[in-house]
């Protein structure tokens, strides 16, 4: 991906969850339409990524981090280092909540599915 200004904290992020097979498939299999804009444009950014007739090896997360910045209130900007287990946090839970997630009920989206787990201690 393209690195913009000081946005690779997003980008390892982004490589990370894009490398997740179940969120993967997910993003590129589903119909997304009528989802909020946010899934819409991770979706988009994920299918560049894995298009194997991709022009250029390089893809520009410029829409997605446009949104981000706008449901962030600019806390996650173009021009602003950020952490990125902050940003995985922040990201992470509006994707489960724009996914019609629940903060009560387990498995409700596909983000909770694939990332939240039980420990079991003996």
């Amino acid at each position: 991906m393209n690195n913009i200004k000081d946005n690779d904290y997003f980008n390892v992020i982004v490589h990370a969850l894009a490398h997740v097979p179940p969120l993967r498939n997910f993003l590129m299999l589903e119909d997304l339409s009528k989802k909020p804009e946010l899934v819409q444009r991770f979706s988009i950014l994920v299918r560049k990524i894995w298009n194997p007739r991709a022009f250029k090896s390089h893809v520009s997360p410029h829409e997605l981090l446009q949104e981000i910045s706008l449901r962030s209130n600019k806390r996650f900007t173009l021009t602003q280092q950020s952490d990125p287990v902050d940003f995985l946090s922040w990201f992470l839970n509006n994707l489960h909540l724009t996914l019609g997630g629940s903060k009560t009920k387990p498995g409700s989206s596909i983000v909770q599915k694939v990332f939240q787990g039980k420990l079991k201690v003996e």
